[in-house]
């Protein structure tokens, strides 16, 4: 009885975890954790309209993961835009490798997913961009951290894309 108790009010706080942020602008809500800080970006050569922050880990964290919300126009099916996108990274990112290319779906929308690699500096760090398109808007949600940490928040970074809408 104590372990269901226990869990319930685990459950119950855990849910209470989340912030809504909405911006109506370009027709999307999404959850992100209250921890996380939100930078309202909203950058038209870039597309890039939100990013949330994960707090620093430590004194010495000199790389904070990062979820960041773009629209963008685009007119074209989703495998153009995957192309142009993985032509982008190997263009743009130093030392960009592919480590997966699938479809999933993001916004209750079939999405493209590209998870790769790229140096930053001293820092080698691990995206995972997952697009899909509406009328003639591209959403992509890009999830960054350096590769040893990537697999400690890409759990979090999922629940922020898995609760994205898209008005």
């Amino acid at each position: 009885m104590t372990i269901f108790i226990s869990l319930t009010i685990f459950f119950i706080t855990k849910k209470d975890d989340f912030n809504i942020y909405e911006n109506s602008q370009y027709g999307i809500k999404v959850k992100y954790l209250k921890t996380w800080e939100r930078q309202d970006l909203e950058n038209p050569i870039t597309a890039e309209v939100v990013t949330f922050i994960s707090p620093q880990q430590s004194d010495t964290d000199n790389f904070q993961e990062k979820v960041t919300i773009s629209v963008d126009k685009f007119s074209g099916r989703l495998d153009d835009w995957q192309k142009s996108s993985i032509q982008e990274i190997n263009n743009t990112v130093s030392g960009a490798k592919i480590v997966d290319k699938s479809v999933t779906n993001l916004a209750n929308k079939e999405a493209s997913k590209l998870v790769f690699t790229g140096k930053n500096g001293q820092d080698i760090l691990k995206n995972m961009q997952v697009v899909t398109l509406k009328g003639d808007q591209a959403y992509t949600i890009t999830y960054t951290a350096k590769v040893d940490d990537y697999d400690q928040f890409v759990e979090t970074a999922d629940k922020i894309m898995n609760s994205l809408e898209i008005n």
